[in-house]
């Protein structure tokens, strides 16, 4: 069992970071400067004469496009490594539940399933509680009657 969980935490934590590494380029379109990097960008591809008010205050500026362009390219890369450490996060912890609820648990103590139970009494004789007491109770009665 400990291999399987081992392979579990493994392989998990890996998709979850690559499932964090692949939507990091994504998730950095949310931040403003990477948005603005990526008009500008299209308008300077394509030639667009229609500029929106943050391109248009960008160029005032008079800051290169190149410090725009590095500066999306570093939030990019902060986002993409949070992202997989996030995604490896998820994966570890989806491992660790999995393996929670799918392992085998040894009970010392029965209990009886209340969804389950008729009431009928026809576990009575397989309870190791109540085989233990007869067991004692055979024991003794013999010892008594020899």
């Amino acid at each position: 069992m400990t291999k399987r969980l081992i392979w579990m935490l493994l392989g998990l934590t890996a998709v979850g970071a690559l499932v964090g590494y692949v939507a990091g380029p994504f998730i950095a379109r949310a931040h403003h400067r990477v948005q603005l990097a990526g008009r500008i960008a299209r308008e300077e591809k394509l030639g667009l004469t229609e500029r929106t008010l943050e391109s248009e205050a960008y160029r005032d500026t008079g800051e290169p496009l190149e410090a725009l362009y590095a500066e999306a390219q570093a939030i990019e890369s902060k986002v993409t490594l949070a992202a997989a450490i996030f995604g490896a996060w998820c994966g570890l912890v989806v491992a660790l539940k999995a393996y929670s609820v799918l392992r085998e648990r040894q009970r010392d103590i029965w209990e009886v399933d209340p969804s389950r139970c008729l009431a009928c009494g026809r576990c009575f004789i397989s309870c190791p509680h109540e085989r233990e007491r007869r067991e004692k109770e055979s024991a003794s009665i013999a010892g008594n009657g020899a």
